[in-house]
């Protein structure tokens, strides 16, 4: 989420609009055919900035409405207190493009006053401890968890994992000699951040209603006679975990 929010940016009307195209006649058209073409391409064109405004009228009264949602459900009392407290806290009510990145600044950049490492703590311990509620859907359980996941790779990257991850089973199943270096480091450093945030999801996931679930993968697990790739039905994304779910 946090790499989607640094990308984001408003949609550009003016590149939707494009220019206006002139009729190149051909050197047989007639004048009547050339003035009934260009009258097309002049229909055409005031045709598409007439569904271009609608758009940009919709799009312009639906950002305020976007970031009261955002202010509303998605962030916690403390980070809408810390983003009213802002000069542009008014343009950012009216602006979900910079509001999101202000809250992405806010969640990944540690203040100066701030001891760095009680940060880390305390997003370590917000990701460890991001449990799917009771009733909570898995597509609102995955937007809460991947906030917390994000903000974690976000300040320690996926090295840190590094020496875990080349102890465990599996890791090296992914080496491939005829692959090239870059593809192998490539899909190990994928290894490496979604596995650990498929476990964690899954880990965290409503007992109530998943614990037999889990209960089956790990009795799966737990058959030694079979190999690994047999035993193994652990998710290793969270797409998976969502189907699974």
């Amino acid at each position: 989420m946090i790499w989607s929010v640094r990308n984001m940016a408003h949609v550009d009307f003016e590149a939707l609009r494009g220019t206006q195209t002139v009729y190149k006649p051909g050197k047989n058209d007639s004048e009547f055919f050339k003035s009934s073409r260009q009258a097309q391409l002049d229909r055409n064109w005031e045709n598409l900035n007439v569904k271009i405004d609608k758009r940009e009228v919709i799009y312009t009264t639906n950002q305020y409405t976007v970031a009261a949602i955002i202010t509303k459900h998605f962030i916690t009392q403390a980070m809408r207190d810390k983003l009213s407290n802002e000069t542009d806290w008014l343009d950012l009510k009216e602006d979900h493009v910079m509001l999101l990145k202000r809250i992405k600044t806010f969640m990944t950049i540690m203040h100066e006053t701030k001891w760095q490492h009680f940060g880390l703590m305390e997003s370590l311990k917000r990701f460890t401890n991001c449990t799917q509620k009771q009733n909570e859907s898995v597509n609102d359980y995955r937007r809460r968890f991947e906030a917390q996941a994000d903000q974690i790779f976000e300040i320690l990257g996926t090295d840190v994992l590094h020496v875990y991850a080349t102890k465990t089973m599996g890791y090296l199943d992914l080496y491939d000699p005829e692959a090239d270096s870059d593809n192998i480091k490539a899909l190990q450093d994928k290894f490496k951040k979604e596995v650990l945030k498929a476990s964690a999801f899954f880990y965290n996931c409503d007992r109530s209603r998943f614990q037999s679930m889990l209960d089956k993968v790990n009795q799966t697990y737990a058959i030694e006679f079979k190999e690994y790739g047999q035993r193994n039905e652990y998710p290793t994304t969270i797409d998976q975990c969502c189907v699974a779910h």
